[in-house]
């Protein structure tokens, strides 16, 4: 129950033109939620963003959440728990070995991720 975790939650997700209807790269609508529940009022932050040159699903994904994290730094906040509804991109970055990415041309992204993440102590979580 994502509603249930304590601190700051980061919803983060993308979205991408059809395969049939232009040839890759393509371009990527990202959202990203932040719900801080360490303050009253609780703090909500909605932040939509378009990426040029996304090759594939997971790769715009994995950019939401570079986004996100990017975010979350600047904004110092700590132990946050990053939501996904990405299943591959949440096991690969939950994985011990991130040699061997399910697309290369996110590899960047996941790198990016990982630093921010680990940084903050935050946790990635599949929904």
């Amino acid at each position: 129950m994502p509603a249930l975790l304590p601190g700051v939650r980061c919803y983060a997700d993308a979205s991408l033109t059809p395969d049939h209807a232009l040839p890759p790269p393509r371009t990527a609508g990202l959202g990203v939620f932040l719900v801080n529940t360490q303050v009253q009022p609780v703090q909500t932050i909605n932040i939509r963003a378009i990426m040029s040159g996304a090759h594939s699903v997971i790769m715009a994904e994995a950019a939401a959440l570079v986004l996100a994290a990017t975010v979350n730094d600047l904004l110092n906040f700590n132990s946050t728990t990053f939501l996904s509804d990405c299943k591959q991109l949440v096991h690969f970055l939950n994985a011990t070995d991130q040699d061997h990415p399910p697309d290369w041309r996110m590899k960047s992204f996941t790198q990016l991720f990982t630093n921010c993440a680990a940084r903050r102590q935050a946790k990635i979580y599949k929904i």
